[in-house]
C-alpha cells in the first residue's frame, strides 16, 4: 500500500472511521498553560483598568489543578492563586508554551501578512476586525490575540 493511503487510512481511524471527528472541540483542546491566561484575562480585561480585589471573582470557566474554586471568591484571593499557581505565567517554560501556542514559532509573522492580504486598503488596526467578522470570532480573537503583550510579555518585567 503506498505511503499516502495508508496516512490516509491512518487519518480515517483517528477521525472516528470516517464519520467526522472522534471529539468534539473544546476545553479538552486548549494547553493549560492557555486556560490559565483565560482565567487572568477574566480578572484583568483588556481596558478594565486595574482589578478591585474585594469585587468577587466569576466561577472558574476552567478547571486549573490546586485552584480552589467557591462562591464568593474574591478578585484579589483569585490573582493571589493564579500568580502562585504552576501553570503561571511568572515562569518561563509556561511563558514559552502559551507564547507559542498563541502566536505559532513566527511569531505571527505569516499571519500577519495574511491579515494585510485580506485587508489590502485598510488601516493595520481595521483589518484583524475586517477579517474577524466573517468568522464570527469578534468577540473574543482580538481579546487572545492581546494575551501575549498583556499577560505573557509582562510577566518579563518586575513591576508588571
Amino acid at each position: 500500500m503506498p505511503a499516502g493511503h495508508r496516512l490516509a487510512e491512518a487519518a480515517t481511524r483517528a477521525l472516528g472511521g470516517g464519520a467526522g471527528p472522534g471529539i468534539t472541540p473544546g476545553p479538552d483542546w486548549v494547553i493549560p498553560q492557555v486556560r490559565w491566561l483565560h482565567e487572568a484575562d477574566r480578572l484583568c480585561p483588556p481596558g478594565g483598568g486595574p482589578p478591585d480585589p474585594g469585587r468577587c471573582a466569576p466561577p472558574l470557566d476552567y478547571g486549573l489543578p490546586g485552584l480552589v474554586d467557591w462562591p464568593g471568591a474574591r478578585v484579589g484571593h483569585r490573582l493571589r492563586a493564579l500568580r502562585r499557581h504552576p501553570l503561571s505565567m511568572d515562569l518561563a517554560g509556561n511563558r514559552l508554551a502559551a507564547w507559542t501556542a498563541l502566536l505559532g514559532e513566527d511569531d505571527q509573522r505569516d499571519f500577519g501578512r495574511d491579515l494585510a492580504t485580506l485587508g489590502v486598503g485598510l488601516p493595520p488596526a481595521a483589518q484583524l476586525g475586517h477579517v474577524a467578522a466573517p468568522l464570527g470570532v469578534t468577540a473574543w480573537l482580538p481579546v487572545v490575540l492581546s494575551w501575549p503583550a498583556r499577560l505573557v510579555a509582562a510577566r518579563n518585567h518586575p513591576a508588571a
